[in-house]
C-alpha cells in the first residue's frame, strides 16, 4: 500500500515514538510532499534521515502547482499541507491519504474513495496485525500521542487487540 502522510500524521507518529516502526511496514511505501516537508521543519533531520534510508519517499516539487494547492486550501478552508496531501492522492490513483485532521478527512472523502483514507491509529494497528507491536505497546504509543496533543479518535486498549 502507498500512503501519503500529512503534517499531523507525521508529527503524531514522531510524538508517539513509532515513526520508524510504522515506516518499516512490509509491503507499504510512505510518501511526503514538499509542502508537508516544509511544515515539519522542526523535524527536518528526522525527515531527511527517513528519505536517505528509503523508508520515506519525497514526492516531487513539481508534482503540483502551488496555486492549485492554494486554491484548493482556500475553497475548502484547509491548510496547505492537508490540501497538498489530498491533491497528490487525487492525482495518483494508488496513493492513499493518512490524516488525523477531521476536516481534511471529510474533504478527502468527497474527492477520493473513502477506503483510501487512513489515520495514524490505523498505521499503528497495522503493525499489531503484522506482529511487530504488541497491542499493549500500540495502545501505549497511542496514549503518548494523545498526551502530547494529538487529536486522535477516542480508542480503548481493546481497539488494538486484533
Amino acid at each position: 500500500m502507498n500512503v501519503n502522510l500529512d503534517t499531523c500524521s507525521f508529527i503524531h507518529l514522531c510524538k508517539g515514538g513509532v515513526l520508524e516502526i510504522v515506516l518499516a511496514l512490509q509491503d507499504w511505501a510512505f510518501f511526503i510532499g514538499p509542502i508537508v516537508r516544509g511544515e515539519v521543519v522542526q523535524l527536518k533531520e528526522v525527515v531527511d534521515g527517513c528519505v536517505t534510508n528509503n523508508t520515506l519517499n519525497a514526492l516531487p516539487d513539481d508534482g503540483l502547482l502551488f496555486d492549485d494547492v492554494a486554491d484548493f486550501a482556500d475553497q475548502r478552508n484547509l491548510g496547505f499541507g492537508e490540501s497538498e496531501c489530498i491533491l497528490f492522492c487525487v492525482g495518483r490513483n494508488g496513493l492513499n491519504l493518512c490524516s488525523d485532521d477531521r476536516k481534511a478527512r471529510s474533504v478527502a472523502a468527497a474527492v477520493i474513495v473513502a477506503e483510501r483514507i487512513l489515520g495514524t491509529a490505523d498505521l499503528v494497528k497495522e503493525r499489531v496485525r503484522q506482529g511487530i507491536l504488541t497491542p499493549q505497546d500500540a495502545f501505549a504509543a497511542y496514549e503518548v500521542m494523545r498526551s502530547r496533543g494529538a487529536f486522535l479518535p477516542a480508542l480503548e486498549r481493546q481497539d488494538f487487540i486484533l
